[in-house]
C-alpha cells in the first residue's frame, strides 16, 4: 500500500506542483501521506481490507496453503496477509525484508524468486518461507528481534 500511496503522491506532485525548491516534494509528500491516511475514504478501505482478512475461509489461512503449489501471484497475497496479521495481533508493522531475514537469507534474491512463482525458486527455499509464514506473528516477532541483534 506504501507504494501505491507513494506512486500517487508523486503522480499529484507532477500535476499540480512547481518544481525548483528542492525540499517541496518532502514538505508536499509528508501532508499529502497525512490528509489521504486520515481521510474517511481511506480509514473506511482499511477497515473493509482488515475484515476481509479476517473472514477468509479456513481453507484460505496460510496454516492450510501449500505454498509451494500456490497459483503465481497469490503467494504474494498470502505474503501480504501475513504481513497484515502480525500488525494485527503484535501492533509492529513489518517489511517484506523482515520475513527473507527472519528466514535466514542475507539478500532478497530467493524471497523475491518466491514471492513471483518463479520456476527458479528453489525448494529449500519455499519450504523455509512456507514454515516463516506459518509461524504465529509473536514467535515471529521474537525471531526478528534476534536476526536484529546479531
Amino acid at each position: 500500500m506504501d507504494e501505491f500511496l507513494h506512486k500517487l503522491i508523486v503522480k499529484t506532485y507532477y500535476q499540480q506542483c512547481e518544481r525548483g525548491d528542492p525540499h517541496a516534494f518532502e514538505r508536499f509528500e509528508g501532508e499529502m501521506k497525512r490528509r489521504i491516511t486520515t481521510s474517511e475514504n481511506w480509514l473506511a478501505h482499511q477497515r473493509s481490507m482488515a475484515d476481509a482478512f479476517s473472514n477468509a475461509s479456513p481453507g484460505a489461512s496460510i496454516a492450510a496453503q501449500n505454498l509451494s503449489t500456490a497459483p503465481i501471484g497469490e503467494t504474494r497475497a498470502i505474503i501480504n496477509e501475513y504481513i497484515l496479521r502480525v500488525f494485527r495481533e503484535t501492533g509492529r508493522k513489518i517489511k517484506r525484508k523482515d520475513l527473507w531475514q527472519v528466514a535466514g537469507y542475507k539478500g532478497p534474491t530467493e524471497f523475491e524468486r518466491f514471492q513471483r512463482g518463479d520456476p527458479k525458486t528453489t525448494a529449500s527455499a519455499v519450504k523455509i518461507f512456507t514454515r516463516v509464514l506459518k509461524m504465529p506473528p509473536g514467535t515471529f516477532i521474537e525471531m526478528l528481534g534476534r536476526k536484529q541483534l546479531d
